[in-house]
Formats: C-alpha cells, structure tokens, sequence
C-alpha cells in the first residue's frame, strides 16, 4: 500500500485536479523497496507491487461481527430480508486508500465472492469423482452444484453497484493501478533502490488475478486460443499466490 501510494501520490492529486494522471515517480527509494521485496520473496510471490490476493483485497478484511457476518453466509440469490444491510455486512476493510465506503465495498463485494470457493471446489471433486467411476449420476451432480456455484457467485457480484458507487470509482482507482501497461505514467519503468539495477514494470492489482475463473477452465479441460486478451490472462498466472 505504501509502495503503491508513493509510486503514484502525485498521479491522484493530478487526476483529482485535471482529469489528467501525469508522471509518477520512477523510484521507490530503499525503504520501500527493500522490505517490499523480502516480503515478496518470503511468501514466494514474484511481483514486488500491489496486487489482488496478498495486497489489497482477499487478505484486507476482518470480521466485524464473529456470531453472524451476513456476507459469510450470503447462500442463495435472494435479497437479505433487511434491505437496510448490504451484502458486505459483518465484514470490514483494514487498510485503505480512498477510506470510503465506495471503496470498501468495491473491494468487498470480492471477499464474499471468494468466500464460497469451498463450494466449487466441492463441486470440482464431486465432478472428478464421478469421471473416475465412470458413474453419470455422480457426475451430473458434480456439474449441477457447479452451476448452482457460479450462479451464486454471479448473484453476489451483479450487487456491486449496491456497495460502491461508479462515480466514485476513480477517486481509488489511482492508486491499484500497474506500471505495466501505463508507459504514459511510468516511461522508464520503476527503478526499485537497493534490489534492482535495471528499471521493473509490473501489472496493477485486479480481479482478473483471482483464481476463481482459471480453476474452472481447469477443472473443464479448456484450451484458449493466443490471442491480445489471453495473453494478458496467461501473464495473471504469474500474480496469484503461490500456493494456488
């Protein structure tokens, strides 16, 4: 976060001001860039920058209420009972840029999304249980609680507008965004004191490094043709967690 916010500060104040990002800074100095790098590599990640898992969203979130987050346990498409509650209730954002609640949402809304991984996985297995039995019935019902997965999944996610407002997007927005893919911003690459001799560029934080769509492809056999958007894709490998 610290790292992000020196990188890109004036970038904000720019954009706030002229709808214009400018230039931003093209060096982390030593006492960002060393820790940021030894943190990376102590969790075996290989992108010293901002990203979705580790960084900004799947590990930035606490309970607010142990006995009942409501998002924890959002498991059907239907709309709470309260429509006072959000479907991010229970759950809070610990480190942020903006502070508001646009922002909180924006970031949570993925929490809750990813919070039912156990059931695709559970649904995944299923599946492959079936196959290795060659039992139909087994298999069907691996694919059905697939379905019934994703459907919920997209359930929580078209209630993103609910919890974060569009128009106020871009007053957060700055601060997630990469160094790859924004030569405008960053023309000579970041130059990380201490670690690199040579200038780095890297993606910025974004959803497309969840892991929740490439286990399906897994799980489904798919190949993907190469082409500009894949390319892009297969680059997100790279910016998941290790283990995953």
């Amino acid at each position: 976060m610290l790292s992000s916010a020196y990188l890109l500060e004036e970038c904000h104040i720019n954009y706030l001001k002229t709808k214009d990002y400018g230039i931003g800074s093209d060096f982390l100095p030593e006492k960002l860039a060393m820790p940021m790098k030894f943190t990376a590599d102590r969790i075996r990640y290989g992108q010293p920058l901002l990203e979705y898992a580790y960084g900004y969203a799947l590990n930035n979130w606490k309970l607010t209420d142990d006995q009942n987050p409501e998002s924890i346990h959002y498991k059907n498409s239907e709309i709470f009972p309260n429509v006072d509650k959000p479907i991010t209730s229970g759950i809070e954002l610990i480190r942020k840029f903006h502070g508001s609640e646009c922002e909180a949402g924006f970031v949570l809304i993925h929490v809750v999304i990813d919070s039912k991984t156990d059931l695709l996985t559970a649904a995944h297995t299923k599946m492959f249980e079936g196959a290795q039995a060659k039992n139909r019935e087994v298999m069907n019902k691996g694919l059905e609680m697939h379905l019934d997965t994703l459907n919920l999944m997209n359930d929580i996610f078209k209630k993103i507008w609910t919890v974060s407002s569009p128009q106020n997007y871009l007053k957060f927005r700055t601060f997630i965004m990469g160094t790859q893919g924004n030569e405008d911003i960053f023309p000579n690459g970041v130059t990380y004191r201490g670690v690199f001799d040579e200038p780095k560029v890297y993606r910025g934080e974004t959803g497309a490094q969840d892991s929740i769509i490439p286990s399906v492809d897994n799980a489904m056999g798919l190949d993907y043709p190469r082409n500009s958007l894949t390319e892009y894709l297969f680059q997100m490998r790279a910016y998941r967690p290790y283990n995953h």
